[in-house]
Formats: structure tokens, sequence, C-alpha cells
């Protein structure tokens, strides 16, 4: 996981002017976990978010290029890609910013997000990621294949809310599966934030894809996503929020088993 810098580099401010010209100012936003630099830059009334990580980091190729190649397949309500700029020492690519007032969603029950949130999640399902390099087979072994457009990180801070809706930020992640498994990791966030898992699964099944899954290929992705997270529970690094997904998404899992 790479620190958050709060400044941007001279070499990073010289591949954002060659694209704007100069600037008027730079503010880091939110604490990240997927980039060295993500901020709002101004320029008059125009305002980009940048994110971009050291070249000698070991993610640019994975987490940058999958969002730079997001820019295709991406629905409306996600920030459109503006540019990538990949030089000697940094790989940037800049975005559309969301409206000032954006926020990130409200997961607890009872909060009038949960239903725009739904919504958005069961429209993403019907978009395609044919192209995506990451494919849920491989991702997650014994999961079907599928076309659908999955995001797979939808915790609060990457679905933003503002008065135009919810917007699904941070495609570092983005995976083509079954339309269902995004359901089922936003509800191992619901459940995080204070849900039952029967709460949970009841606003899963809100979303078509959740509504039609096949049981037995849940039941199994249930098992190799717990796997998966309670290895990344015990690696070095943060430990706090990778043992919470792993706790969490052990309730759901059992939950699921006691329903087939």
């Amino acid at each position: 996981m790479p620190d958050r810098i709060t400044e941007l580099p001279a070499e990073a401010l010289d591949a954002v002017v060659a694209h704007l010209g100069p600037i008027d100012s730079y503010e880091t936003v939110g604490p990240g976990r997927n980039s060295a630099i993500a901020g709002i830059v101004t320029q008059g009334r125009n305002r980009l978010f940048i994110k971009g990580l050291p070249i000698r980091h070991d993610r640019p190729w994975k987490t940058q290029e999958r969002e730079a190649s997001a820019a295709a397949i991406l629905p409306g309500f996600c920030p459109a890609v503006k540019w990538r700029s990949v030089g000697p020492a940094w790989d940037i690519i800049a975005f559309d910013a969301l409206p000032s007032e954006s926020r990130p969603a409200d997961y607890r029950p009872g909060s009038a997000d949960l239903g725009v949130v739904a919504t958005t999640i069961a429209e993403l399902g019907t978009h395609s990621a044919v192209t995506a390099s990451l494919r849920a087979e491989t991702r997650w072994p014994g999961c079907p294949a599928g076309p659908a457009l999955l995001h797979t990180d939808l915790h609060t801070d990457n679905v933003m809310i503002s008065a135009r809706g919810a917007h699904v930020i941070d495609w570092a992640w983005l995976t083509a599966g079954p339309a269902w498994v995004d359901p089922f990791i936003w509800a191992v966030y619901l459940v995080r934030h204070g849900h039952t898992p029967a709460s949970a699964d009841a606003w899963a099944s809100r979303i078509p894809a959740w509504q039609n899954r096949p049981a037995a290929a849940v039941t199994a992705f249930a098992d190799t996503f717990q796997a998966i997270w309670d290895e990344i529970a015990i690696m070095p690094g943060p430990k706090d929020w990778p043992q919470e997904i792993a706790q969490y998404s052990r309730a759901w899992r059992e939950y699921l088993l006691r329903q087939s």
C-alpha cells in the first residue's frame, strides 16, 4: 500500500501542467489505499481529480492500467477519464471531478442512500466488461465466468453521493464476471455497517442479479472469498480493515450456508 503524498512532487506537477497549463491549486483528498497521489486540481473554474503512483511501485501496470482502460466501458455516473500520463517518475490519471458536495454513501440501517446504491449496482451489472483484463474465474478460482462489469470493492468511500445520485469511483479492481458478485460484496459491507445478514440479503435482493443467483455457485464463491480475506488479514501491513472484512464476510457466509 503506497503512502499518501499531500503535495504534488515536481515531476508529477510537470506532468499535470503539460496537459493543463499552470494550475491554481492542488488539494489531497481521502486516505486512499491504491494511490500515492489523489487530489483535486483546480484551474480557474475547472476541477479535475488526479491519482497516481510512482513508476517504481509494483502496482502501476495493474491498478493504473485497469483504471485507464475502464474509460471505454464505464457508465455515465462514473467519473470520466480525461487523460493518462506515464513518465519516467509517475503514472498519473486525470478524471472529471465529482460535484463538490459529494460525500461517501451511508450504508447504515435506515439510510436513504441504500435504495440509490442498490439501483446503481443493478445498473452496473447490465454493462459488459468483456475486454477487462481481470476475470472472475481466475481471480476467484471456481467462480463462474461472466460478462458483467464488476467493481468488487464497493465500500462507502468508493460510492459517492451527490444531488445527481450515486457515483462509483476507484476502478482499480475492475473485473468481468457474473453480475451477482457485486451484490454479494456489497452485502459484506452492509453487515460491516450494522446490518444483520438477513437485512443485507434483503437489500441485495433488490438487485435482479442477486435475485437470480445460482445457489451452488454463490456458496462456492463465499468459501473462496472468505479464504482470500482470511489470508489477507494475516499478511504484513494494516490489520484493521482486512480483519473487519474477514470477520463480516464470515458472518455473511455463515448466513448464506444456513439459507442453502
